[in-house]
């Protein structure tokens, strides 16, 4: 209240919206915007204007007059400020400014009337626009601008009916008259325009049923009619116009008296209509306005006084009677010395004192003992009047004793921290400590008193306070618990912590604080250290063991297989170069005994009869015929005996152990040659199709043993991933790559970044997954079943290419592609 106070008496505080066309006589510096101090200027330019203007606060108390208004009331501005129109103007003016201004302020609706007003000068004729303003505090205000106008003509020398004619038109009610039958003999203009008619004459001989009356006024109207002639009286009643559909209601004031001849007899009645509809609203709203604050008091149970500068008891309201000190009765006229103990009245009234000097609303806690039972209130003691205030005063009992509830847990909570092994704290949202617990105290070696308030970078190193801030503002923007370690320098010490920091929240779900729990892990960390630098090196040794037995098994296998290779490959060369070698003799055998017995048979004549049954039996055309092919076929095998004879000793290479310039396409077939029993057709399977597009790429420096070894292993990976995916259902697109229908292996070669070569082995077969990729290298790593993989090739192939020839091995899979092995190797090995 008292913001609203300092508004209605402090002109500064006044925002008020000006209709610059409507004004009068407007300074023209008020054509353009105002500067930055606006309210100096616009105060200033009000000043200067000829017209008087003013502003009422919603009480109808003048709270604003320029210096045009001042000199036209015979005021000063300060005589002026807070008196009402009935002060200024007298009762008469004040009753019609009242209905005007009261109004403007409810409807907000400007309007502009003619009136005579009696002011310091006398009474003069003026034209006043009223509007709606506000002022700083958002309230209501009414502003007024008069402007000097002439009085009505009043020079006519011999009046007569035109005369009077006039005089009725200009009159601002609206007139009429009827004859003792209730029909209308005339009205005014404004009483015309009420009923919509064109002119007044067009009421003349119409009644009352003729006219936009409610139905049931009617009959009341002439019965009134009735009661004024038979008993010369005058009488007001309430009536509306029946609207039209697009038009609001129209409630009307009748008032009409009965006009005698000059017998007296009644020959007629003069009626007098004003327009009261926005009266009523106003009326009907402030009605519900004041059954809605008896409403509100009823449901208060705050105790509300007003009180004078000295403490006594001028009204109270009926809320919260129950926690009066005394009944009503008892406290009416009496002042706080009269009823309070001297220190506690003494404070009363130094809290009075204070608002009415500062005009500023006083807050008070204070306890009364009522009925034995000590309550405690909350008072605001805001100014209404120049010495008076208003007293709220709330009860607050309740919350007390939960404050007081509350302080005793506090120190029970505060205990249960302190006694905490683990620092904790908790913080406000700008990084300040509010909570902490004697463990956090001990480790910086401060005081409570000199932690509590302060934020991190107060108590804390830079580096650590910014580190902790960005931890504080993470939480802040996430919302969420974060955890997270950091090292403490204290004194010549550094230790580690384990912190959670977590928001914490109201019923509305807004953080309001930062909460954390700290955890000294230095011993722990420590320890991890050692235990983790101890499992790391013994993961060291365990996969040096790892890749040396591999190295062994490998060696051991591969070198026993070498053996027996190389010993089956000369086992079987021996006999099948002498076979070999021994096929074109016989063929040169054969074709000479061919020759002799073509010579036989031409010299001996006629034939003999045995020889001919024999020859006949025999089939001698054909025999003759088929012997050379059947040595050719025999050839053609040996041959191929030979080259897998001669496959076996390129893969084995025993003969060419080290680095050596080798032919890898030769390794490729070599390695193919060996596998070509698992690329022909089984059942349930096609055959597997191999395609090679073989690059022009130089012998490289390599160990032919061991990269054939690579070959070998890869491409039976292969092999067994076709198997695997065809063998459940060839033509199942979810295993194969998309339109494949046939199984197949491509192998590629070319010539990249210069000086190395790359050799890329793919199939069509199911896809590896990628945490499958991930592990393919690993020892012992297999997705095989037991006894049918070992995990031991792949881990061997990565370590012949990356370890022993300085290249690389990777494996790309996506699914519908198949897999890809992709083996780079330099073309030129490095002498260590």
């Amino acid at each position: 209240m008292h913001d609203e106070m300092n508004a209605r008496t402090d002109p500064q505080r006044l925002s008020i919206p000006i209709d610059r066309s409507e004004i009068g006589s407007t300074p023209s510096c008020l054509a353009d915007s105002p500067p930055a101090d606006g309210r100096d200027f616009l105060y200033t330019a009000f000043d200067r204007l000829d017209n008087p203007m003013g502003v009422k606060d919603q009480y109808h108390r003048w709270v604003w007059a320029n210096e045009a208004f001042c000199r036209w009331t015979g005021r000063s501005r300060e005589a002026l400020v807070g008196r009402t129109d009935g002060e200024v103007f007298g009762a008469d003016v004040a009753a019609l400014f009242w209905e005007r201004d009261e109004a403007v302020l409810r409807t907000g609706t400007s309007g502009v009337c003619e009136e005579a007003i009696p002011a310091g000068n006398g009474v003069g004729w003026w034209r006043t626009q009223r509007s709606r303003g506000y002022d700083a505090s958002g309230n209501p205000v009414a502003i007024s601008i008069f402007q000097p106008i002439e009085p009505p003509s009043s020079a006519v020398p011999n009046f007569g009916e035109d005369g009077w004619k006039l005089a009725i038109d200009r009159l601002p009610q609206a007139i009429f008259w009827k004859d003792r039958h209730s029909v209308y003999r005339g009205c005014n203009q404004k009483f015309a325009q009420l009923l919509k008619l064109q002119r007044p004459e067009d009421i003349i001989g119409k009644t009352d049923r003729d006219l936009p009356w409610k139905l049931e006024d009617v009959e009341k109207i002439r019965r009134w009619d009735a009661r004024i002639l038979a008993c010369q009286i005058s009488e007001r009643h309430r009536i509306e116009i029946q609207p039209l559909s697009d038009e609001c209601r129209i409630v009307l004031n009748l008032h009409q008296i009965s006009l005698p001849d000059e017998s007296g007899v009644p020959i007629g009645i003069l009626g007098m209509v004003e327009d009261v509809t926005d009266r009523q609203q106003l009326d009907l709203a402030l009605r519900d306005y004041h059954n809605e604050l008896l409403t509100l008091f009823g449901a208060m149970q705050d105790v509300i006084l007003v009180l004078d500068c000295e403490g006594c008891y001028l009204r109270i309201v009926p809320t919260g009677t129950s926690l009066l000190y005394k009944p009503e009765s008892e406290l009416i006229g009496k002042t706080f010395h009269d009823i309070f103990p001297s220190e506690t009245a003494d404070r009363f009234l130094a809290a009075i004192q204070k608002t009415l000097s500062s005009q500023k609303t006083t807050h008070l806690e204070y306890s009364l003992l009522l009925e034995k039972t000590e309550v405690w209130f909350e008072a605001s003691i805001a100014p209404l009047r120049a010495n008076e205030v208003v007293w709220v005063a709330r009860d607050i009992t309740q919350r007390k004793l939960a404050e007081l509830s509350k302080e005793e847990t506090q120190q029970r909570l505060q205990a249960i921290l302190d006694y905490t092994p683990t620092i904790i704290f908790i913080k406000d949202k700008n990084g300040k400590y509010l909570t902490i617990n004697r463990q956090i105290s001990s480790v910086l070696n401060l005081e409570p008193a000199e932690i509590l308030g302060k934020t991190d970078l107060e108590l804390f190193s830079a580096k650590i306070a910014d580190r902790f801030q960005e931890h504080d503002r993470q939480i802040l923007d996430l919302e969420i618990p974060i955890t997270y370690e950091h090292n403490v320098e204290i004194g010549d010490r550094v230790r580690t912590y384990l912190t959670i920091e977590f928001p914490l929240k109201n019923a509305a779900g807004e953080i309001y604080a930062l909460g954390g729990i700290a955890t000294d892990i230095t011993e722990r960390k420590q320890a991890e250290e050692k235990l983790q630098q101890k499992t790391f090196e013994l993961e060291k040794t365990l996969l040096k063991l790892q890749k040396m037995q591999l190295q062994l098994v490998q060696t051991e296998k591969m070198s026993s297989l070498g053996q027996l290779v190389a010993g089956i490959a000369h086992e079987i060369n021996n006999p099948i170069n002498f076979i070999h070698a021994n096929l074109n003799h016989a063929r040169m055998y054969i074709e000479d005994i061919f020759k002799l017995l073509e010579i036989y048979q031409e010299k001996l004549s006629p034939e003999i009869p045995e020889i001919s049954e024999k020859l006949e039996e025999m089939d001698w055309d054909f025999v003759r015929d088929d012997l050379p092919k059947l040595l050719g076929s025999m050839q053609v095998g040996t041959q191929r005996i030979r080259n897998i004879v001669r496959s076996l000793r390129t893969f084995s290479r025993l003969d060419e152990t080290g680095i050596k310039r080798a032919d890898l396409h030769e390794g490729l077939e070599s390695t193919l040659m060996m596998l070509q029993h698992r690329l022909t057709p089984k059942p349930g399977c096609p055959e597997i199709q191999v395609l090679r597009d073989y690059g022009e790429i130089p012998p490289i420096e390599c160990d032919a043993g061991q990269l054939n070894q690579v070959f070998l292993n890869i491409l039976t990976n292969a092999l067994d991933a076709l198997d695997l995916g065809f063998e459940i259902d060839p033509l199942d697109a979810r295993s194969i790559a998309p339109g494949c229908n046939q199984p197949t292996i491509s192998i590629r070669t070319e010539r990249s970044d210069g000086d190395r070569i790359s050799i890329r082995i793919a199939n069509n077969g199911p896809h590896i997954p990628a945490e499958i990729q991930r592990r393919l290298f690993d020892p012992f790593f297999t997705t095989k079943p037991v006894g049918k993989g070992t995990g031991i090739g792949l881990s061997i192939s990565y370590q012949i290419v990356a370890e022993r020839h300085r290249g690389s091995l990777r494996c790309i899979s996506r699914p519908g592609e198949g897999a890809e092995f992709i083996i780079k190797l330099p073309i030129r090995q490095v002498r260590s």
